[in-house]
């Protein structure tokens, strides 16, 4: 009679041991890195984002005439410029005061007229003209 014991080995319980350690360190080098990624440098990340989702795009817009199907002109376009004093930055004294009225008179073409009203500052003055009204009345 024979008498040989086999022993039997675990290499399949071996092989599964090893297959779960291996995927165990994958996952959990995945979760570390997940982990940095939100946390750590959460900061970098959403600046990054954001430089991602806005960006500002500056296009020149074309401008013309507004007409109505007769071609009479509604609106068009015109330059203006305007001018605005504060009176907080100006000089305390009075004559300064008027020495910068005088020299903004003299570059804009207004007369520095104190508010008063006499025969000059009437005769600069012209009314609204404006070709908005409907011709039509």
């Amino acid at each position: 009679m024979n008498d040989h014991h086999y022993v039997k080995t675990d290499s399949k319980e071996w092989r599964y041991r090893v297959f779960f350690i291996i995927v165990g360190l994958i996952l959990g080098f995945y979760a570390i890195k997940l982990f940095i990624y939100q946390v750590v440098d959460h900061a970098e990340y959403a600046a990054v984002a954001d430089e991602n989702r806005t960006r500002n795009v500056s296009v020149q817009t074309l401008r013309g005439k507004i007409t109505d199907r007769n071609g009479f002109i509604l609106a068009e376009n015109a330059p203006s410029y305007d001018v605005a004093v504060v009176p907080a930055d100006l000089p305390s004294d009075t004559g300064s005061k008027e020495e910068i009225y005088r020299e903004l008179s003299q570059l804009i073409d207004v007369p520095v007229s104190n508010g008063v009203l006499n025969d000059e500052t009437a005769k600069l003055f012209t009314p609204c003209q404006t070709d908005l009204v409907s011709r039509r009345l």
